[in-house]
């Protein structure tokens, strides 16, 4: 029996082979290179396009709640912007404006300052063209507490201030300081009657504190209201200088530092 002779392939040939071996194997990992960077760039447009519509689904839910917000003021705005034929239907357009601006909730989002400035100037209109009409000083009352509470300073802790404990009144050179209190402004005046300074009545600064207010008489010439909360119902024609104060509270800006002057 003839016995198989075992060929040796030369050299040359198995280094061809290796060859197409490892170009094959380039080729194969190249091809799955290009497939990642295309995942990782079609991942990235992905990504892009998510936040894009998630970016504008948060501006139509800010949108939405901005609008919301700004209503009430708005439409009491619109009832107060209409044509005044007499002062009973301006009245009624006001006590339709109270039952607003007080069942109105204010939310997270806050209405925004210039919504507020435009019932301001038609409040301050009504309150110039019908000072003895009750109304008038009864909307009012509300709207300044609606609008203390949209511009309700951070710095102010409602439970804090039913700490009375917390509370302090000083009476020296600047005149009466009330600081983290409570307080009504006609109950002030009755207890501190006849205080002055230098001869003139005493001023009043509050610091911190819910002041409460319904028409009656107020303690001094000047107030001063720095980071303060306003609780007003005024269902009265108030005194000249309650008027005054609450003239002046309707149309200011900023809840931060207010000093009215009451002549």
């Amino acid at each position: 029996m003839e016995s198989l002779a075992i060929t040796e392939f030369p050299p040359e040939i198995e280094t061809f082979d290796m060859a197409i071996t490892v170009a094959t194997l380039e080729e194969r990992v190249n091809s799955h290179i290009k497939w990642f960077k295309s995942a990782i760039a079609a991942g990235f447009a992905w990504l892009a396009v998510l936040s894009l519509l998630l970016y504008n689904i948060h501006t139509d839910v800010r949108n939405v709640a901005v609008a919301q917000a700004d209503a009430p003021a708005k439409f009491v705005a619109t009832l107060l912007s209409q044509p005044q034929t007499s002062s009973s239907a301006l009245a009624s357009n006001l006590n339709a404006a109270s039952t607003i601006l007080r069942t109105s909730k204010i939310g997270k989002v806050k209405p925004e300052s210039s919504v507020l400035s435009t019932v301001s100037l038609k409040l301050a209109e009504a309150q110039t063209k019908y000072p003895d009409l009750p109304e008038v000083w009864q909307t009012t009352g509300v709207f300044i507490t609606y609008k203390s509470e949209a511009r309700l300073p951070l710095s102010l802790n409602t439970p804090f201030l039913n700490s009375w404990a917390a509370c302090k009144v000083q009476a020296g050179g600047i005149g009466w300081v009330f600081s983290n209190c409570e307080v009504t402004l006609e109950d002030i005046a009755e207890r501190i009657k006849g205080s002055t300074l230098n001869g003139s009545p005493a001023p009043f600064t509050f610091i911190h504190c819910m002041v409460h207010y319904s028409g009656g008489r107020i303690p001094a010439k000047q107030l001063t209201f720095a980071d303060c909360n306003f609780s007003f119902q005024v269902p009265v024609v108030p005194p000249r200088e309650g008027m005054a104060v609450m003239r002046q509270l309707t149309i200011a800006p900023d809840q931060n530092n207010i000093v009215l002057l009451l002549g």
